[in-house]
């Protein structure tokens, strides 16, 4: 009771910080500067039901929660177009990058296990963004320190805020270039706010400045027309005992590379996106009896939008390669893939699961809900054939089809109807038996509703609803599962499983 007090008085006060902040200016000229003030406060109220095993005789599988998540943002700049800018952001939305819960109703579980409580200090603010940018030179401009990197929609080749990262870089009317290094270990971060547990907590062990995640991109743009192609090369030298490795074979050198292009063509109200990715490069074994993985997956995607001022129709289509187990894999019981080719589209490297903070997609709005896990809720998504982290793109095939209204300058509505597939089978035991699987995963609508109270607070509501596919009805006997093929129930009578969230949400 006493932590649950604390924890719900920390909430109140800060609603009354933010709504103080909400009276006053929020930026200031000085001396040839510009400074400003961000502003953000989230409270959600979240509940889900069968995300983790769509069993709803589990009933540790029902959650309610309180959650918080807020930042504080500062900015720099000088007047001058030309001049340094700084930006530094504090946020506090939990250790695992979820809204921090004030209350929980229930056991608080996602697919990764049960989520132990928060301590008060995790409730604190952190460094969560935090960057110098100066120009260099006359030719380009260079950009140090925490941040986001992002090509193309979203895919691949990004770079969170999890470490150290450098740009250098130049933007203009018809052309941009970028070039990004990162060193995604999750080391350095520590010394800028209060201690993250998430090594020890998430069971990550990591070899600290042995990898490297270069990239280069170019943006061709006109009115209405842009090509981007991009490219990049992770260099991965973790000790084989450091690695957190889906694959049979020790790994002690990685090169993961990848390639692609994204494309936009407008032409009217019509837009066209397109993008294309694929994997090359070799992780060296550390056996010298099991032969090297070379890396060879792809991603396509497509979407046609067709927006007008109330009404936006779009749809889409993603496709990522992904791993087929053999049916021996399954009968041995073996959580790993025994191949000497990972034809799983990868933007990091299933070789090492543990750099997936800081190399990962960076999660575009445009996927679903609940089998994806990209709402606040602290769960991963619903589990799927070939997946190595949560929300990410492997084994998929995903049509997709929205549609978004604004009646009025304050109103918004959203519905999405996903069907997903994998692209290679699951395997999975019957009467220790191996089958293959379905690759049927099911059909998932979402709903969202945004409301503008004034120019700074904003309701939003967000709904999922997953309906499960032949995958997950398949009778099995392997239940303990694999990484290749995770079961939910074995019993052939899955639960749909839903998501619901409702937020107030404060800004400047």
């Amino acid at each position: 009771m006493k932590i649950f007090l604390s924890r719900f008085f920390l909430g109140i006060i800060l609603v009354f910080f933010f709504l103080s902040i909400a009276c006053a200016e929020i930026k200031a000229e000085s001396a040839g500067f510009i400074f400003s003030l961000d502003t953000y406060l989230r409270n959600d109220l979240i509940s889900w039901n069968n995300v983790v095993d769509l069993d709803s005789s589990n009933h540790d599988d029902h959650t309610v929660y309180f959650g918080v998540d807020y930042s504080l943002g500062f900015g720099v700049k000088q007047k001058d177009e030309d001049g340094v800018k700084s930006y530094l952001k504090l946020e506090r939305n939990g250790p695992y990058d979820y809204n921090a819960p004030l209350f929980v109703h229930n056991t608080l579980m996602n697919t990764g296990g049960v989520i132990e409580k928060y301590r008060g200090d995790e409730l604190l603010p952190e460094v969560e963004e935090f960057w110098l940018d100066y120009l260099l030179g006359d030719f380009c401009r260079m950009k140090s320190g925490l941040y986001t990197y992002t090509v193309g929609n979203g895919f691949s080749l990004n770079g969170s805020f999890e470490n150290y990262s450098t740009s250098f870089y130049n933007e203009s009317n018809n052309l941009d270039w970028h070039l990004y290094y990162v060193r995604p270990d999750l080391h350095r971060k520590n010394h800028l706010g209060p201690r993250i547990r998430q090594d020890e907590e998430q069971g990550l062990v990591y070899n600290h400045g042995v990898a490297h995640l270069f990239t280069a991109d170019l943006k061709l743009k006109e009115e209405n027309f842009s090509f981007q192609p991009y490219a990049g090369l992770l260099a991965d030298y973790t000790a084989p005992d450091k690695r957190d490795n889906v694959f049979l074979t020790p790994v002690k050198q990685d090169m993961l590379g990848t390639y692609g292009a994204a494309l936009q063509k407008k032409a009217g109200s019509l837009i066209w996106d397109l993008e294309a990715a694929h994997n090359f490069g070799k992780a060296r074994s550390a056996d010298d009896q099991l032969k090297d993985i070379t890396h060879n997956g792809y991603l396509g995607y497509t979407a046609l939008t067709y927006k007008t001022e109330k009404f936006t129709p779009v749809v889409r289509f993603l496709a990522c390669s992904g791993n087929r187990p053999s049916l021996s894999d399954a009968e041995e019981g073996t959580e790993f893939i025994s191949s000497g080719k990972n034809r799983a589209f990868s933007y990091y490297s299933p070789m090492n699961k543990n750099l997936g903070d800081a190399v990962g997609g960076a999660f575009p709005e445009i996927l679903p809900l609940v089998a994806m896990g990209v709402g606040y809720g602290l769960q991963y998504g619903i589990p799927r054939p070939g997946t190595f982290s949560s929300a990410d793109f492997d084994n998929l095939i995903m049509p997709a089809l929205s549609l978004n209204f604004s009646p009025t300058t304050k109103l918004s509505l959203g519905l999405d109807m996903y069907i997903l597939r994998s692209f290679e089978k699951g395997v999975g035991t019957f009467n220790g038996e191996a089958k293959y699987l379905s690759c049927d995963l099911g059909k998932e609508i979402d709903a969202s509703i945004d409301y503008d109270l004034n120019d700074n607070m904003k309701i939003e509501f967000l709904g999922g609803f997953f309906m499960p596919g032949r995958y997950y009805k398949e009778e099995r006997d392997d239940t303990t599962g694999s990484l290749l093929s995770p079961f939910m129930r074995g019993d052939g009578e899955p639960d749909p499983a839903f998501q619901l969230e409702l937020s107030l949400i404060l800004s400047f």
